[in-house]
């Protein structure tokens, strides 16, 4: 908000605002050469950095305190090594509404565990569209066991409410794979 003194001086940022109603003045022709110093961007994530019990839902995966980037908890899919190998998905998935018109970024901080090069195993990120239409982002192997950031523009998908997943699978051989989940974020912002 522009705010303008009895003395004609401009303050950008007041801590209160007191507005002067002048007739025959539309708030348009006020607001037309106003361009806002903020960002506006919000985080829709709920959770992102797995420490309390909600936002998450979990398919074959769990809470751990085992290894976490931040916090004192992230989340683990997949197989750990030493475990019996399984067919199966495992991930964690949400809900979120990405307001229309907005530019979305998606970032997932990723562990990646695997075992033997087994190419059948594999980590992902994706997103399930309002159509129910699933949408593959990322598909990997690695063994790497670091954390690194994955990253994912998501602005096609605005005006759209979207599921979306980070998971292992494995295929059911003595190789796992499994992967430690943390800090996500889906920060969307105005055009």
């Amino acid at each position: 908000v522009r705010v303008w003194d009895d003395g004609g001086n401009v303050d950008l940022t007041p801590e209160q605002v007191t507005f002067r109603i002048v007739p025959g003045v539309f708030l348009p022709l006020v607001m037309r050469e106003f361009t806002s110093p903020f960002t506006d961007c919000v985080d829709l994530i709920v959770n992102g950095g797995f420490e309390g019990d909600d936002g998450w839902n979990f398919s074959n995966a769990a809470y751990t305190t085992t290894l976490a980037r931040s916090g004192a908890r992230s989340a683990r899919v997949g197989i750990l090594p030493g475990e019996p190998g399984a067919d199966n998905y495992s991930s964690v998935f949400q809900s979120v509404t990405l307001p229309a018109g907005s530019r979305a970024t998606l970032s997932v901080w990723v562990y990646p565990i695997g075992e033997g090069g087994d190419t059948g195993d594999y980590h992902y990120i994706g997103l399930r569209d309002e159509s129910s239409v699933y949408h593959a982002l990322d598909h990997w192997w690695s063994d790497d066991r670091v954390w690194e950031l994955r990253t994912y523009d998501l602005s096609a998908y605005a005006g759209q409410t979207v599921t979306l997943y980070v998971g292992t699978r494995n295929d059911g051989d003595d190789d796992t794979a499994a992967m430690y989940v943390d800090d996500v974020s889906l920060t969307v912002c105005p055009p």
